[in-house]
């Protein structure tokens, strides 16, 4: 994908399943120790750009969890790209916005990245 570089990074996998995201992105950074705070972990990631937080909550939005990557020290140029990359190894569904967020169109009727069984399109979230 040819966009500018995201400052922060976020996805949404749906599972409620927190060992099993964790441990994808485990397979992707170098992870300390993860904190855990109800249906929320968060660690920092280093990387050779730097160090960075990184919280993922299952209370993101019905089945859905979030991965939100504060500042963007990753590989990864765009939500795109990560959810790609994290998508080799989840066997669950993944959204991604197409851009920043823009107050003039709702969630839902935003056309969303998805990623599943190594295919990707554009959707809705219904």
């Amino acid at each position: 994908m040819n966009s500018p570089r995201y400052p922060d990074l976020e996805i949404y996998v749906q599972s409620l399943d927190l060992d099993r995201i964790t441990g994808a992105l485990e397979a992707l950074f170098a992870i300390d120790i993860w904190t855990e705070r109800k249906n929320t972990r968060s660690t920092n990631i280093t990387t050779a750009a730097g160090r960075a937080d990184i919280i993922v909550s299952a209370e993101a939005y019905q089945d859905y969890s979030s991965v939100w990557l504060k500042t963007n020290v990753t590989e990864f140029d765009t939500d795109f790209d990560f959810a790609e990359a994290i998508s080799q190894t989840l066997p669950d569904l993944i959204r991604c916005s197409q851009g920043s967020w823009d107050d003039q169109t709702s969630d839902q009727e935003a056309l969303w990245f998805w990623f599943e069984n190594g295919q990707h399109g554009l959707s809705r979230w219904d």
